[in-house]
């Protein structure tokens, strides 16, 4: 998309006769006026004494500007907040190693920052103005709700479901140890085109909640949009969880078809020091079907960077630069072909999921895909929604959509638009763990150290 120019002559404007003549320009009363008020400008002296400093006491005094002057600071305060500790991201608080390279990892943009030429930074603050002022033209935006909703109860498993689509399969005795709440008690949000997507801004930092990719775009560069292409996806990802040995244990509460699939991609073992660069679905699925899978998330990957502010990736190359960390790899890693970002991915067929926060290091990413999708019918169908209880909000998804997300605002995956849908979700995260590398016999370097030290210091001073 060409960004707006200004054309350099613009700066001053030329008043020729005929414009003179348009807006009634008089020489004439010039002169009579200056006669009358001794002035060549025409107009009255300025008045001296009592009325010039009542006037002044008025319009001016020591605390007159002070809202807009405590304002601004607050709203540097939270922008500086933001970049040095973002909302999204989740950090180890322990003294241990792992915890260490995670305290470094997120600290390392801002300590480039500091250390970093003038120029340089004045072409990072140039890219990301431009950047968003980019996503200003693509993407609508509101705010989330500036309290959180106190009439929704975390203390049992929350699901949400679509207002005569699919049901739950549960039994009656689960359901009743659920709440179960309509999608539409909340707002929900529509782009007012398929060019158009969307921000909820946050109120408490200037991380977004989450931002909707504009859907036509986000389909031509995926390429589901394709009915033959997307066949392929869906048959590979339906692959991936009929090879799973066992549903992935999760924090929150899962309804699924089959088993709900985890740790495709760099794994993060139990019981295990370290991580692995490929799980056991490689293995069994074969490198065709498992660099198919890989090459998509790729393509995720190409959406995530074009709608995500400027700051984040900063955040995530830094952390790159210090960790080291695991992204998931093609079967012959290369790199043209393997994620840059995130390191592993979940899919489950016909999934909906509780309300629950994630212990994620970045922003996570969600698709869905109908199977056997119809480009005629499907197309602007809504076959789910994405809830954010806290904010209020819940986002209708079609075929293809890609929802990015801050994963430590409380969010849920709905039931089904329609019980005649196959749905296969989709999720890219990477977790902290991946980060520190899951291993606390590691040897860290003193610039690790140094940089974990360096933002404790700014902890204790914010």
């Amino acid at each position: 998309m060409p960004h707006p120019t200004r054309d350099a002559s613009s700066g001053g404007v030329a008043i020729t006769a005929a414009a003179a003549a348009h807006t009634g320009h008089d020489h004439r009363k010039e002169s009579r006026s200056q006669c009358r008020t001794g002035r060549e400008d025409g107009r009255p002296e300025r008045r001296r004494g009592k009325s010039k400093s009542r006037r002044s006491s008025k319009n001016s005094g020591p605390g007159r500007n002070r809202p807009k002057v405590e304002q601004e600071r607050k709203r540097r305060e939270r922008k500086r907040a933001s970049v040095v500790f973002p909302t999204y991201s989740h950090v180890f608080k322990g003294p241990a190693p792992t915890s260490t390279v995670v305290q470094a990892a997120s600290f390392a943009s801002t300590a480039e920052w500091e250390h970093m030429p003038r120029a340089e930074r004045e072409s990072r603050d140039a890219s990301r103005r431009a950047k968003r002022d980019l996503l200003s033209r693509v993407l609508e935006s509101f705010g989330e709700r500036q309290k959180p909703r106190d009439d929704i109860e975390y203390g049992k498993p929350v699901l949400f479901k679509v207002r005569g689509g699919a049901l739950l399969p549960l039994e009656p005795a689960d359901l009743a140890r659920c709440t179960v709440l309509d999608v539409d008690l909340l707002r929900i949000k529509h782009p007012s085109s398929p060019d158009k997507g969307l921000v909820c801004n946050s109120s408490k930092s200037d991380c977004p909640v989450f931002v909707l990719a504009p859907r036509d775009p986000a389909l031509e560069t995926l390429g589901v949009g394709d009915a033959d292409f997307n066949a392929r996806i869906v048959s590979a990802l339906e692959d991936v969880t009929r090879v799973q040995k066992s549903g992935t244990i999760r924090s929150c509460e899962i309804v699924c078809e089959g088993r709900y699939t985890g740790s495709f991609g760099v794994v993060v073992p139990r019981g295990e020091a370290g991580t692995r660069q490929f799980s056991y679905h490689k293995d069994k699925l074969g490198d065709e079907v498992y660099d198919l899978v890989v090459t998509y998330v790729r393509r995720l990957e190409d959406v995530f960077v074009s709608y995500i502010p400027e700051e984040v990736l900063w955040y995530m190359e830094a952390a790159k630069r210090v960790s080291n960390y695991k992204t998931m790899q093609s079967s012959n890693c290369d790199a043209a072909k393997s994620a840059r970002i995130f390191s592993s991915l979940a899919v489950a067929k016909n999934a909906t999921l509780a309300s629950h926060k994630d212990i994620d290091f970045v922003y996570s990413l969600v698709t869905v895909l109908l199977k056997n999708y119809d480009p005629e019918k499907d197309r602007d169908r809504v076959v789910a929604y994405f809830v954010f209880p806290d904010a209020n909000v819940s986002v209708p998804l079609r075929h293809g959509d890609v929802l990015i997300f801050n994963p430590r605002c409380q969010h849920s995956v709905s039931s089904r638009a329609s019980e005649d849908d196959t749905l296969l979700c989709l999720s890219l995260y990477t977790k902290t763990s991946h980060i520190g590398g899951n291993d606390n016999g590691q040897v860290i370097s003193d610039d690790v150290v140094n940089l974990s030290n360096k933002r404790r210091a700014y902890l204790e001073k914010s």
